[in-house]
């Protein structure tokens, strides 16, 4: 197997049929994930949530952390 390049391998979120194609469209049951900016994504509509919110408590801790951090 020297000098042979692996072929890229993709699972379907749906059914996990694995395939080899340029596109995400699964060849077994047509599953295609949406598209963001130019790419796949594969979360789902539900999926597009803010981030939760953090409690000032934790923000004051990290701030703590990070004064004393050399990086």
């Amino acid at each position: 197997m020297t000098g042979t390049k692996p072929k890229p391998m993709k699972r379907c979120v749906s059914c996990e049929y694995l395939f080899d194609a340029k596109e995400w469209i699964c060849p077994k049951c047509g599953f295609a994930p949406n598209v963001r900016s130019g790419f796949p994504t594969f979360v789902d509509a539900a999926g597009d949530f803010e981030p939760p919110e953090f409690h000032q408590a934790v923000f004051d801790e990290i701030m703590k952390v990070e004064a004393h951090n050399f990086w």
